[in-house]
Parts: C-alpha cells; structure tokens; sequence
C-alpha cells in the first residue's frame, strides 16, 4: 500500500534511502515502480555518508536551478527573520539533545518547536499571536 505516495505526488519530494551501510550485508531495499523516477540520495545516517549530496539536493529541490546563493541571507520582513531565528534555536537544541543521548521525546519537542516557528511563517497555523502582531502595526478606526 503506497497511500503516502499518492499524498504527496504532486508536491515537491526526495526519496531518501537511510542505512546504505547494511546494504553491504546483502540487505536491499526494494521500492515501488513509481518512486524509483523520483529523485533518490542514497545515505548512511549513521556514518555520514552522502550527507552533503543529501543536502544539496533539499536546496535544489527547494531553490531549483534558480543559481540562489545560501550564503545570501535576505529575509523579508523582522517576522521572518525571529521565526527562522527561533527555528534555527530549536533545530541546534534538537542536536545537542541526540547527541548528548536524551531521550526521543525531548528531542521531538525541540523539533516540534521548530516546526511550529516555520509553520507559522508559512501559514500552517493561524494563531491570534501574529494576528495581534499584524493588527498592533494599523490604526484601524470606527
């Protein structure tokens, strides 16, 4: 049953296969027909391997072949920026957490918060604080 798939086909999407270490034991992922013509990394999160290919093609995937430099930091307005700010905070909180061996729930938390900075910044969620925000810059009369 492929019903993730069909879900997300007409979004932007990478296939990426974790634990190429183990394929080396004989051990073979077999994916469906479709997803095969999808653009696939092939990593081992474990041991680092393709990390950079893996993170070079989020940024294509998501810039395209636009030539957007990374380096280049322009964010639209102060909103923008103290929502990727905080989302930044939460993901280096996130790492720090699986690296010093916390347990996964603090970890999810941490990562929870960050998408919850981006959610808000891309409109997921509407929640009554950015509208006070936006209402707190008009004067709006009787």
């Amino acid at each position: 049953d492929y019903t993730i798939y069909r879900e997300i086909e007409e979004k932007k999407h990478l296939v990426v296969k974790n634990k190429v270490d183990l394929a080396a034991d004989g051990k073979i992922l077999v994916l469906p027909d479709t997803w095969k013509r999808q653009p696939c990394v092939k990593i081992s999160a474990l041991k680092g391997t393709h990390i950079d290919e893996l993170k070079q093609m989020i940024w294509k995937l998501i810039v395209g072949d636009t030539g957007a430099n990374r380096e280049v930091g322009i964010v639209p307005n102060l909103r923008h920026k103290k929502g990727l700010e905080k989302c930044l905070v939460s993901c280096k909180r996130a790492r720090k957490a699986m690296i010093n061996g916390l347990p996964d729930e603090m970890v999810a938390a941490d990562i929870q918060e960050g998408m919850d900075s981006l959610d808000g910044l891309l409109g997921e969620h509407h929640r009554t604080d950015i509208l006070d925000q936006v209402f707190s810059r008009f004067c709006i009369g009787k």
